[in-house]
């Protein structure tokens, strides 16, 4: 482990633990921050799960790492089809 690096304990309360479903994502941002509102959307009663502010230096990261992520489980299990939008229109962005 190079000196940049270290380790963190982490914990998890129980209900962070349990994870909370997401099938829609808001992406806002302003100058100093990205604001990401998770969903669950069935239906009329779509229900934000949490809201995730982070500064441009950690969202950038955070892409990174999802970018990372998506690369090592495509070449894993295969490229992933986005194919047609469902009702609940997934993922959407908003830019302020």
């Amino acid at each position: 482990m190079n000196q940049k690096e270290q380790q963190i304990q982490l914990r998890f309360p129980d209900e962070v633990l349990q994870g909370k479903y997401c099938n829609q994502l808001i992406v806002n941002h302003t100058q100093n921050e990205f604001v990401m509102d998770y969903i669950s959307n069935f239906g009329p009663g779509a229900i934000v799960n949490s809201r995730i502010i982070a500064n441009p230096v950690a969202f950038k990261q955070m892409v990174a790492a999802l970018t990372d992520n998506l690369a090592k489980y495509e070449n894993k299990f295969g490229e992933i089809e986005l194919g047609r939008p469902t009702a609940a229109q997934p993922i959407s962005n908003k830019i302020n």
